[in-house]
């Protein structure tokens, strides 16, 4: 009976692993010299990439795209970005001083770039219904131009009717952006004080 029961137990988890190794297999999607270079769920993951990393217009004009066509750019570029990595590290260019020393620079302008925007989000403020309200009155005849010049709705948008509901957290986004900018100088200016930087003459 035991053994009976085992045999049972080792055919159920057979039965398991044959079904989890078709189920995750992923689809190849290109290869190089034969083996595979890009799969279906790394064209996946650069998808999200793409659509997270996207300004609204480029978003809307992902979704007017049509979807292989978006796919087949995606992996397009894709491969392309696998050939020039090959070619580079084949070649040793990336060994090289003047390879070595762009790449630092790189990093550098990239974690000062990071490093302002994690600052701005640091930089807390709200904005009030009410101000919403009278700034969306004040520039009522306006308003989609503003948002349009500040990326915050694209072309197509701009030419369409909205009502104060549907721009509401545009126009908070906007405003909150604004105050940000206002208080970032301020906020310099404190922490200058209190880091004691001293400024010495050239």
């Amino acid at each position: 009976m035991i053994g009976f029961f085992n045999k049972k137990i080792w055919l159920m988890f057979l039965l398991i692993s044959a079904v989890n190794v078709n189920a995750f297999k992923d689809k190849v999607l290109a290869t190089i010299n034969g083996k595979p270079l890009i799969t279906q769920s790394l064209l996946e993951q650069e998808k999200k990439r793409v659509i997270e990393k996207s300004s609204l217009e480029g978003q809307m004009q992902i979704k007017r795209m049509n979807g292989k066509q978006f796919e087949n750019n995606l992996l397009d570029g894709m491969i392309s970005r696998e050939i020039i990595r090959k070619f580079i590290l084949e070649k040793g260019i990336s060994n090289s001083n003047s390879y070595k020393k762009d790449l630092a620079d790189i990093i550098v302008q990239i974690k000062d770039a990071l490093n302002t925007r994690y600052f701005l989000t640091a930089l807390k403020v709200t904005v009030s219904d009410e101000e919403v309200k009278y700034f969306y009155e004040l520039n009522k005849i306006a308003i989609l131009d503003i948002l349009f010049s500040n990326k915050l709705i694209n072309e197509l948008e701009k030419n369409q009717s909205y009502s104060f509901n549907t721009l509401k957290e545009k126009i908070r986004a906007l405003l909150e952006r604004d105050k940000v900018m206002k208080i970032f100088e301020d906020e310099i200016v404190r922490l200058r004080a209190q880091y004691c930087i001293e400024m010495l003459s050239t």
